[in-house]
């Protein structure tokens, strides 16, 4: 006997890929053109984020939270005026006033809340200024992209076939140490192979820099996943069909995308090619 069916899945799946599709026309566009269209979209994106994670933490004025997400969000247009320094200075400041505010609120759970803004921030004109590196900075960004994707894909799918054990059964249920693995090992094989596609790229280094990245992206997936669990939220919003809020769908990136900027500032130069 055939198993009805359910119209509300193919609706949702299709929503998903509309909205994937959309989002990632709109960003692709953004990157390949670089300067002020790179630093508009993601300055946008800042803002969306903030004003995500502003009203997971209930904060009531909504004048407040529009200034703050606004004014958060002009950062990565700052990144071509003002250099590195200042900027990691001022995300420095801003971090400890969120910090004493966080635990004053949260206790203990302020430090795991109060990275939040500074966080995005700091993601958003992380990978402007990537792109902005000359002659490499289209392909550290589509580097970055591609190996958080992969670590998202390979943890679904192996997850998903595979089960097991769970990750942080405290956290995110729903994550296991196989999807871990699985991820991992999809971003050392994509991280290796575009390797092959630049000039004196070295595969260990690649396949080495993938993996240790996938972990970290895995550690944002989770950052983002605690701060939901803890203001007993399922979505950061509702903003992209099929997938919640753009918090949601960039979590991974908000632990990589900094680190790899803070790689290259302190090496003075791209370190994976």
């Amino acid at each position: 006997m055939a198993l009805p069916s359910n119209p509300a899945e193919p609706s949702k799946l299709g929503k998903r890929v509309v909205s994937a599709l959309l989002l990632f026309s709109i960003a692709s566009a953004s990157i390949w053109l670089n300067g002020w269209y790179t630093g508009i979209f993601f300055s946008i994106l800042a803002a969306i984020m903030l004003w995500e994670w502003f009203r997971l933490a209930s904060v009531k004025s909504a004048i407040l939270v529009i200034i703050l997400s606004v004014l958060g969000g002009c950062l990565p247009l700052l990144v071509a005026q003002i250099t590195t320094i200042i900027l990691f200075s001022v995300l420095a400041a801003v971090f400890m006033v969120g910090l004493a505010f966080s635990c004053s609120r949260f206790g203990i759970m302020g430090l795991i809340i109060a990275v939040g803004p500074p966080l995005i921030m700091a993601t958003m004109f992380s990978v402007t200024h990537l792109r902005a590196l000359p002659e490499v900075g289209l392909q550290t960004v589509i580097w970055v992209v591609l190996l958080v994707c992969a670590m998202d894909i390979g943890g679904y799918v192996v997850g998903k076939t595979v089960g097991g054990p769970r990750l942080a059964p405290a956290i995110s249920p729903n994550k296991t140490w196989s999807g871990l693995i699985g991820g991992v090992c999809f971003a050392i094989i994509v991280s290796g192979s575009f390797a092959s596609f630049i000039d004196g790229g070295s595969l260990f280094i690649m396949s080495t820099l993938g993996g240790i990245l996938a972990v970290i992206a895995q550690g944002g997936d989770l950052l983002e996943s605690a701060w939901k669990r803890h203001f007993n939220v399922k979505d950061s919003s509702a903003l992209l069909p099929g997938h919640g809020g753009f918090l949601d769908r960039f979590d991974g990136y908000l632990t990589v995308v900094p680190i790899v900027a803070l790689m290259t500032f302190l090496a003075g130069s791209p370190i994976t090619w």
